[in-house]
């Protein structure tokens, strides 16, 4: 699994400056539903808003739609597609990705 991790994570290209990217956001699968992941999210903003920064970013796997809507309710866009590129055929495949931001008013 970690092994895997680290190929996913080789596929992210952070954002520049003035972005904050949210990196391995993730909830506890008895504990969803609860607006944790909402909660965070609107935290992340307020500390972005207090040091100036204009965006938010984030990546979600495209078989991940619960997540994707719930950034899209929050006002993400999905910016580009980023499609996995080290899948081996004996392996099991990792989803590809959506790059979303949020711009910060």
């Amino acid at each position: 699994m970690l092994f895997r991790g680290l190929k996913v994570e080789s596929m992210i290209q952070y954002p520049t400056r003035n972005r904050l990217y949210i990196g391995h956001l993730g909830v506890k699968p008895e504990l969803r539903g609860q607006e944790i992941g909402r909660a965070l999210i609107q935290q992340m903003c307020e500390m972005a808003k207090e040091k100036n920064i204009q965006y938010l970013s984030l990546d979600v796997a495209t078989k991940n739609s619960m997540a994707q809507t719930l950034y899209e309710e929050l006002g993400f866009v999905v910016k580009a597609l980023r499609p996995f590129k080290y899948q081996q055929p004996s392996k099991q495949p990792v989803s590809d990705h959506h790059y979303m931001e949020y711009l910060i008013k």
